[in-house]
């Protein structure tokens, strides 16, 4: 796997879905409150979904305070962890929104 993904994929293979637009900490906060799917990206690993009953947590714990702006420059060694996350909103098939979080290192 490469960054940024051109793709979604399961344990069975690719899953049809369109990224729609690369977001920020606002935008996501929004979102969140819908109890979206999230998915963690890393080079190197499987994706990561996450359960919808730990979305909120995932959320808090891990990623809240590592997410990227669009279109700024940061050094992940300046974030939390010395890893950050840039975030990009996709829609499955059947409409889903996926909140993908692609991590930068």
């Amino acid at each position: 796997m490469k960054l940024p993904l051109e793709e979604l994929f399961d344990a069975s293979g690719p899953v049809v879905a369109e990224r729609r637009q690369n977001i920020g900490v606002s935008e996501l906060r929004e979102r969140m409150r819908a109890g979206p799917t999230l998915v963690i990206a890393e080079v190197g690993q499987p994706l990561s979904w996450i359960p919808r009953e730990d979305t909120f947590e995932v959320w808090k714990k891990q990623l809240s305070a590592r997410i990227f702006v669009p279109r700024t420059a940061v050094r992940p060694d300046e974030l939390p962890g010395g890893h950050g996350y840039r975030a990009s909103e996709w829609a499955l098939a059947d409409g889903t929104v996926v909140l993908v979080f692609e991590r930068m290192h």
